[in-house]
């Protein structure tokens, strides 16, 4: 309400979330400009039903199961979510973590976790997707609900947070691990202990030399008195 013509919702639109969208969709391979062929209408839905299944075994049995056009929509309905960063991060994590279950079938389909994000639209059930011309090996395809249970349960948060912590931890990429890591123990990154100790000291300047960054610190780590001739190495 209030948009004008070519304007978007925006993060800060959203007040709360109430349902959270696992979308099957093709893999990225995949020429997604064009139409879904039958065959892999038919394999994404079989993947969907592997994930309502094992969604269904933690605790998540409520879920409607709609057709998005060329993919696959599960839908779980949300006791209300207030739409903070928090609660992002938590949706997310569902989301990462069930494309990681499913990562054996990322060649054929994709967990898009974008749709975390509140501000994102989905299909209006019932309109038909062309994405390209309407022929026999690629048609177009009408999204439309194909499951709805007769009573739908919002999932509890605990739940969530059960799905959530499957998710795998995030990898460091390998420029950081060379330039943000001790050669001596390769899981020590100076900037964590600059932060933790913030309150202890401060860095007054740093600089470069020898291919090595130095930083300068107001006291002596060790003694606790002034120290501005020498510096930690990172």
């Amino acid at each position: 309400a209030g948009k004008q013509k070519g304007e978007t919702t925006k993060r800060a639109d959203v007040e709360a979330y109430r349902w959270l969208v696992i979308d099957v969709d093709r893999a990225d391979k995949q020429d997604k400009k064009l139409n879904a062929t039958p065959a892999e209408k038919e394999e994404l839905l079989a993947v969907a039903r592997q994930v309502m299944a094992w969604l269904a075994e933690r605790g998540v049995r409520d879920c409607i199961l709609a057709a998005s056009g060329n993919g696959y929509h599960i839908l779980i309905k949300l006791s209300p979510l207030a739409a903070n960063e928090r609660n992002y991060e938590l949706l997310k994590e569902v989301l990462i973590a069930i494309k990681h279950e499913f990562r054996a079938h990322a060649d054929v389909a994709d967990i898009d976790t974008s749709l975390a994000e509140p501000e994102q639209v989905i299909k209006a059930y019932g309109t038909t997707t062309r994405k390209s011309e309407n022929t026999e090996d690629r048609p177009w395809h009408e999204s439309k609900l194909m499951h709805v249970p007769e009573t739908i349960e919002p999932i509890k948060e605990d739940v969530l947070l059960a799905i959530a912590e499957l998710a795998p931890l995030p990898e460091q990429s390998e420029q950081k691990r060379r330039e943000g890591r001790s050669a001596l123990d390769p899981d020590f990154d100076p900037f964590d202990f600059f932060d933790h100790y913030a309150d202890a000291f401060g860095i007054e300047r740093e600089f470069e030399k020898d291919g090595k960054t130095y930083f300068v610190t107001d006291v002596c780590i060790l003694a606790g008195h002034k120290h501005t001739g020498s510096g930690l190495t990172g």
